[in-house]
């Protein structure tokens, strides 16, 4: 098809961090008065729009404050806070009377799932749903370095990225070919659920011990009455979450910038202590229910769950009929046992990248600290080795260089939109002769 040249922006993933880069560009484009950006797409592998549809448990929340939404920090006045999602959907005063009078403040996983898809929504024009990125490489013109996509039909040029992909799934070595039907992530299990076979008498294990880990436990206590599960977990057991408010202000932009200015040393160190403030940790609303259901089934005398600590699962292997047969090391006394199972729920987390994957082909032209990771500048772009300059962002990489606020919370997604929107317009992108009519992704390929 006809080259009508590059973008100026290419969005890797359409996840909350890309839908707020969208919507900071929108707000850009509408004070502009320059209409829809036409230099501007996102790719995103999945068939549209969702967030955490396989962890929307009921009674579930956000475990965050519903003003560090996808705008408000960024710009209260926007038309993509939650705020106006709330007027929009007419349920402002309802919405209150569940926080001041029945919720404790907490928006619910559900409704922050609707709140991502419709912003999502209303950025339909920036977004190619289907889409995954498959390949990049980097082509000097002139004196700019361009970067290659490819997408489904072809390759699509762009002056910069933003990488806003989800983190990859750990699967722990031992479990990973039997993944499948019977034996998947902890993310994907309300969306698995319809599949699996009856539950009925049969047994599920679950491995981990943070948030999705209890949640499902309780999930199959409360919905297959006749199951018996199993929790495997590496730690002593569930573990509140640190929520002090003097903590908390580590997803402040303030400790952001500081933490930004530590020697790497420092950074480390402060990561270590904080870390139970996003990794390994439940609400502490959710222990106290789980804890009363196992009591109140040994009162009963129909204890159905079994909490097995500070444990892993050594080796894995199927039986004759099907079952799964975990073998299980205590970490503490070396003791041995094996577990049986129909279902395994991983509850594992994500995989640690310092880099994700889909970038390693810009490694060979990016600098790296004493470590061997990417540099992160402050305004989330990699820094570039000498000689080479592709734009590449990634706000929802920068914990180790911007501390936990930049991680995966959503606590700054807004205001790490607008700083690499702000990097764009200095580097001469989104710039008001660049808007104009939305033209279709196959225009570009």
């Amino acid at each position: 098809m006809r080259d009508s040249g590059p973008l100026d922006v290419a969005g890797l993933g359409f996840g909350p961090q890309g839908v707020a880069v969208a919507a900071a560009v929108a707000d850009r484009a509408e004070r502009l008065g320059a209409g829809l950006a036409d230099r501007v797409a996102f790719f995103e592998k999945a068939p549209g729009p969702g967030w955490q549809t396989g962890m929307l448990f009921r009674n579930a929340d956000i475990q965050h404050h519903y003003l560090r939404d996808l705008a408000t920090p960024r710009d209260p006045r926007s038309r993509f806070t939650f705020a106006n999602f709330l007027k929009e959907r007419d349920r402002i005063f309802e919405f209150g009377s569940l926080v001041y009078g029945g919720g404790g403040g907490a928006v619910s996983r559900i409704e922050w799932s609707e709140y991502v898809a419709w912003v999502a929504g209303l950025l339909d024009d920036y977004v190619t749903y289907d889409s995954p990125v498959s390949g990049l490489r980097v082509e000097r013109v002139g004196d700019e370095d361009l970067i290659h996509l490819t997408v489904p039909g072809g390759e699509v040029r762009a002056r910069a990225i933003v990488y806003c992909g989800g983190r990859e799934l750990s699967y722990p070595p031992v479990f990973r070919e039997h993944v499948g039907e019977r034996v998947f992530h902890a993310t994907q299990f309300l969306d698995r659920v319809p599949a699996l076979p009856d539950l009925t008498g049969r047994r599920v294990a679950v491995v981990g011990a943070g948030q999705s880990a209890i949640e499902v436990v309780q999930y199959l206590h409360n919905n297959f009455p006749h199951t018996r599960i199993s929790c495997v977990q590496r730690a002593v057991g569930f573990h509140h979450g640190d929520h002090s408010p003097f903590v908390q202000r580590m997803f402040h932009p303030r400790e952001s910038e500081y933490f930004f200015s530590l020697p790497e040393a420092g950074r480390e160190n402060l990561l270590a202590e904080v870390m139970r403030a996003n990794y390994a940790a439940v609400d502490k609303e959710a222990v106290s229910a789980l804890y009363r259901t196992i009591y109140e089934d040994n009162l009963l005398g129909t204890p159905r769950i079994e909490l097995i600590p500070s444990s892993e699962v050594a080796a894995v292997r199927a039986d004759d009929g099907g079952r799964y047969l975990l073998e299980v090391t205590n970490n503490l006394d070396g003791s041995r046992r094996t577990v049986e199972a129909d279902v395994v729920v991983l509850a594992t987390g994500y995989v640690d990248r310092s880099l994700p994957g889909l970038l390693d082909p810009l490694a060979s032209v990016l600098r790296v600290d004493g470590r061997g990771r990417p540099v992160v500048n402050h305004d989330f772009s990699l820094a570039t080795a000498e000689g080479a300059n592709p734009l590449v962002f990634v706000p929802s990489a920068g914990e180790g260089s911007h501390g936990l606020g930049s991680s995966s919370s959503f606590s700054m997604v807004a205001l790490k939109a607008e700083r690499v929107i702000n990097a764009l317009v200095k580097n001469g992108l989104l710039a008001p002769a660049h808007f104009g009519e939305r033209r279709s992704v196959e225009t570009l390929l």
